[in-house]
Order: C-alpha cells, then sequence, then structure tokens
C-alpha cells in the first residue's frame, strides 16, 4: 500500500524538486503555497490511488512469477523451495511455519496473487517441473514423483490444463 509523499519545502530550486521526485515524491510543493492548492493536490492523490485500486481490484489475477518482491510471496516462496518434495505439505503447515492462521494465509495469498494457496502451491510445483522438463535431465515420472505430484495422471492433466500441452511434449522439445 502506498502512501502518497508530498514535500512541502522552501527549496525551490529545479534539481532540489529533481531529486525529491528521485526519493519517491508524488508532489513537490514550494512555499509560500495556498492552502487550497496543497488541499487540491492531496485530494487529486488520493482519487487516482482509489482508482488505481478500483482498476487494479477488478482485472484478472496477477500471475506471480515466483520471484516477485512481495515479502509474504518471498516468504512463501522460500518455503516452497526448501519443502514441496513432501508430498503431505499442508496449507495448515505453511501457516504455521509463516506464523499465520490457514484462514489468514488463505485471504493474504488470494489478495496478493487471486489464487488459492493449493493453486499456489500447484502452479509453484508445475512451474518447477516445465523448467525441469526443458532441461531434460529427468524422466516424467522422476519430475512428477520429485515435486510431490500424487499420481502421474493427475500430474500430466494439471500440467496439460496449465501450458496447454502435454508433459511428454514438453520433454521433446
Amino acid at each position: 500500500r502506498h502512501i502518497p509523499i508530498i514535500l512541502l519545502t522552501a527549496l525551490g530550486e529545479d534539481e532540489r524538486k529533481i531529486e525529491g521526485f528521485n526519493f519517491g515524491a508524488d508532489d513537490y510543493i514550494v512555499k509560500p503555497f495556498k492552502f487550497d492548492i496543497l488541499l487540491s493536490r492531496i485530494n487529486n492523490l488520493l482519487h487516482s490511488r482509489e482508482v488505481l485500486r478500483n482498476v487494479y481490484d477488478k482485472s484478472a489475477p496477477i500471475h506471480h512469477e515466483f520471484g516477485v518482491k512481495d515479502p509474504l510471496l518471498s516468504h512463501m516462496e522460500a518455503l516452497l523451495v526448501n519443502h514441496f518434495k513432501f508430498r503431505n505439505f499442508s496449507i495448515p503447515e505453511i501457516a504455521e511455519m509463516m506464523n499465520m492462521t490457514p484462514s489468514k494465509l488463505e485471504r493474504e495469498i488470494k489478495r496478493l496473487t487471486g489464487m488459492t494457496p493449493i493453486k499456489y502451491l500447484n502452479d509453484f510445483r508445475l512451474t518447477k517441473a516445465k523448467h525441469m522438463l526443458e532441461k531434460g535431465d529427468k524422466s516424467i515420472f522422476e519430475v512428477s514423483y520429485a515435486l510431490g505430484f500424487k499420481s502421474m495422471s493427475y500430474f500430466g492433466k494439471a500440467y496439460k490444463e496449465k501450458y496447454g500441452i502435454a508433459p511428454s511434449k514438453t520433454a521433446e522439445i
């Protein structure tokens, strides 16, 4: 969540303004100023944030490529990298490792990615599978087993659903 920053200063040189904007200011107002102008700029910044929030809330969920900068997703990614091989790696276990309740984890992951934690975990596994298959040093069975899929048929179905081709076709490419 971004809080708009308005620099209110007596330093009006262009170099100072550029420096202020480079440090992340949304607006730069030089003293003396009219209060009505400050109020209008505050209202405009808040309104534009609200418009953006509404636009992005209604748009399709953002698909995160594992490696995002959000701290919660980075933490979850680190856990998945270290634990994705365990077949019984459950959402309550992930939530416990992240020091939150399963319902809070569900809400946060859904808010950030548009996916449930289970879907996010499966996407993670399928992304790993694609990389492993493209590398070509493991069989489809080895990849499926290494990533904790319970059955080859489920792995094949999930992979084809995500990528539009069978795992065997990826391995051939």
